[in-house]
């Protein structure tokens, strides 16, 4: 069974503000567009992106 990739999206004080799927995204889009998209959508200059986890980590 395959799992679904999320991506967190903090805010420079780790405050958690979102998970994005990561089949959201087309995967030839660049990492740079990916912050791009995020700091725009969350109108948050300070937003970073704390790497990909597995659904399953959510969880616990």
């Amino acid at each position: 069974m395959e799992t679904s990739d999320y991506i967190i999206v903090r805010r420079i004080n780790c405050e958690v503000i979102d998970f994005i799927e990561k089949s959201d995204f087309s995967p030839d889009m660049e990492m740079s567009g990916l912050i791009s998209y995020i700091r725009e959508k969350y109108f948050c200059e300070m937003a970073r992106l704390d790497g990909i986890i597995e659904k399953e980590m959510l969880s616990s």
